[in-house]
C-alpha cells in the first residue's frame, strides 16, 4: 500500500493488491521547537507550509532545525502579498520562499493588504469591437472596480476594411498590437 503524507499525523492511505499492515512510528517531539503560523488578516489568503519532502505542515508541528520549509502565500481577491514576518519582524516581501528552521519555537505570519481598487472604463469602439478578461478568462465589463496592479487581457477585432491603430490608456497612446495585456 502506499501512504500519502508519511510525515503528517493525518494522512489518507491506498490499499495495495496484497495484504498490508500499517503502523505510526512516534519520535521524541520535545528536542524538536514548534513552529506555528497564520494569515493576517485571516481574510487576506492563504498559506502553505511544506517540508523538504512536499509534505503540508500544520500550525503547532514540531519542525527540526535546519529544516527547511517552503512558504508560498496567495491572496484572495481585493487582497495583496504584503510580507512574511517571523517571530514578529518582517523577514521579505515575497510570496513564495524557504525558510530555514531556528532552534527555537517559530512564528510565521503571511501578511497581506487590501488592494486599492479603480474603475476600469472602456470606451466602446468606433469599427470594430473589444474584448477584456481578466487572468481568469472571466469578461470585464467597462465600470467594474479593478485592483490595482491587477492584469487584463484586452483583444480588438476591427470591422471589416478597418485595422487597429493603436491603443491608448488615459489619453496614452500604447502599440498597435490586437491583443496586448495591461497592468492597473
Amino acid at each position: 500500500g502506499t501512504i500519502t503524507n508519511p510525515n503528517s499525523a493525518s494522512t489518507s492511505f491506498t490499499m495495495g493488491m496484497g495484504n498490508c499492515t500499517i503502523a505510526a512510528v512516534f519520535t521524541e517531539a520535545a528536542n524538536k521547537p514548534v513552529l506555528s503560523f497564520s494569515v493576517d488578516p485571516a481574510a487576506g489568503g492563504t498559506m502553505v507550509v511544506k517540508d523538504a519532502q512536499g509534505d503540508t505542515l500544520h500550525s503547532g508541528d514540531h519542525i527540526g532545525e535546519g529544516s527547511v520549509l517552503t512558504l508560498t502565500a496567495t491572496p484572495n481577491t481585493s487582497y495583496k502579498f504584503k510580507a512574511w514576518t517571523v517571530n514578529g519582524d518582517s523577514i521579505t516581501n515575497q510570496a513564495n520562499i524557504t525558510y530555514t528552521m531556528g532552534a527555537v519555537a517559530t512564528t510565521l505570519k503571511a501578511v497581506f493588504e487590501t488592494v486599492p481598487l479603480h474603475t476600469f472604463t472602456l470606451t466602446p469602439p468606433e469599427h470594430g469591437s473589444v474584448v477584456v478578461k481578466d487572468i481568469h478568462g472571466h469578461t470585464v465589463n467597462s465600470g467594474a472596480s479593478i485592483g490595482e496592479g491587477a492584469v487584463l487581457s484586452v483583444t480588438a477585432t476591427p470591422d471589416a476594411n478597418y485595422a487597429l491603430r493603436r491603443w491608448t490608456v488615459s489619453g496614452g497612446s500604447i502599440d498597435n498590437d490586437v491583443a496586448t495585456e495591461i497592468s492597473f
